[in-house]
């Protein structure tokens, strides 16, 4: 396993090299479509996007 640090929307990382990405209470700070397109862009098929997030009020 290797940790790495970098900008959400631009990892650096080779295309479908990843099974896993995770966030967790920080989406709303990203540009939400550069996001999502790396993190597609990076995972290998089969590969798992997880997103953490806290509702504190149900609308």
């Amino acid at each position: 396993m290797r940790y790495r640090v970098a900008a959400a929307e631009h990892s650096g990382l080779p295309d479908a090299s990843i099974d896993l990405v995770t966030v967790a209470q920080a989406l709303h700070w990203f540009d939400i479509s550069a996001f999502y397109g790396e993190a597609i862009r990076v995972l290998r098929l089969g590969g798992t996007l997880a997103v953490v997030l806290r509702c504190s009020e149900i609308v």
